[in-house]
């Protein structure tokens, strides 16, 4: 039987795969358009024609980022940059990125070796941490001095906005299955997808300047798996008489 995480993966992916040709043509078409009319028209469809490039480029990225297959997009730190790059394009936060091709060590931990499975990881992120800078920002990746592997952190700068706490209760594996709402989905993935590579998250700073998340080794399960996970929490909860 096909996993659960793995089927909402696919079934992002072929969602997304539907999604992106209309709006290609959409955009193709909206250039044409460009081509043959007056100024005051083409200033018109050039906002159209931008807002059109911004649903492109998102789907490329959830196809990515939620979908099953990210081989392409991820195939080593330069492409994984390039990506987070052209979505960020979207976004009113620019990327300063540090993460750079080194010698990797034999450690399935180490970032530079499972690329496909860390983008996925440091997209999800960067997805959550672009929610707390609607009015822009700076996001910065490094490789952490304190971990012996390559594991990176991420931080945020600008006039946040701090992140909604059903969204940060979950992305730290605090709320059962059954409470998770479409909002917070998102944040579930992601602890999913760090329980997946071993990995977990430690606030290092938040403030309404700067978050800084530092990624370590996971020590013990923070996101018990679907079933495991619920019953983790059930245990967990004093029970009533």
């Amino acid at each position: 039987m096909m996993l659960p995480l793995r089927f909402a993966q696919m079934l992002a992916s072929r969602l997304c795969h539907d999604l992106i040709a209309p709006v290609g043509a959409i955009n193709s078409g909206l250039e044409l358009l460009l081509e043959e009319t007056g100024t005051e028209s083409a200033e018109l469809l050039q906002v159209v024609r931008t807002s059109s490039q911004t649903v492109a480029k998102r789907l490329v990225f959830y196809r990515a980022v939620f979908g099953y297959s990210s081989a392409v997009q991820f195939k080593g730190l330069l492409d994984v940059e390039r990506f987070l790059k052209d979505y960020l394009t979207t976004t009113k936060v620019t990327l300063n990125w540090n993460l750079r091709q080194e010698p990797s060590s034999v450690d399935t931990h180490d970032v530079t070796i499972d690329y496909p499975n860390w983008g996925r990881v440091l997209a999800n992120l960067v997805l959550l941490l672009c929610e707390t800078a609607p009015r822009g920002g700076t996001l910065t990746i490094n490789f952490s001095s304190q971990e012996p592997t390559k594991l990176p952190n991420l931080s945020i700068e600008g006039s946040l906005v701090p992140l909604k706490v059903g969204i940060e209760r979950t992305l730290w594996g605090l709320v059962p299955d059954e409470e998770i709402t479409p909002h917070e989905v998102q944040a579930y993935l992601t602890g999913l997808l760090l329980e997946e590579m071993g990995a977990e998250l430690e606030r290092l700073e938040v403030s309404s300047e700067r978050i800084l998340l530092y990624l370590k080794r996971r020590e013990r399960s923070v996101y018990p798996l679907f079933g495991e996970r619920n019953a983790a929490l059930k245990s967990a909860t004093p029970h009533q008489d």
